[in-house]
């Protein structure tokens, strides 16, 4: 009795195996087009989507390192004169730059 509801389970597996297969595939395929259709528009090189974005990261403003404040700069600036790495006239010269934003 059992033997003709073993061949029947395994003929609706059989089928329904292979479709769900295909649908995986298909849906895979549907992303990879709709991923490189909305990297085109963004103005992205779709095959190298991970590596421009690494590279616009790493050139932002977010990323970059904070400039000391003026306050900062010139009490490095006294340490350096301090500890004797540089002279009177190179502190002067230092300070003005500092103090004019360069």
């Amino acid at each position: 009795m059992s033997s003709p509801l073993v061949p029947g389970w395994f003929d609706v597996l059989f089928m329904l195996v292979p479709l769900f297969i295909i649908a995986i595939i298909g849906f895979g395929v549907f992303v990879a087009v709709r991923n490189y259709r909305a990297a085109k528009r963004g103005g992205v090189d779709p095959f190298a989507v991970d590596t421009e974005l690494k590279v616009r990261a790493m050139d932002s403003a977010a990323l970059a390192p904070a400039a000391p404040s003026i306050e900062e700069r010139l009490a490095e600036l006294s340490r350096l004169h301090s500890s004797g790495l540089i002279t009177d006239e190179e502190l002067a010269q230092a300070r003005m730059q500092a103090l004019s934003g360069r």
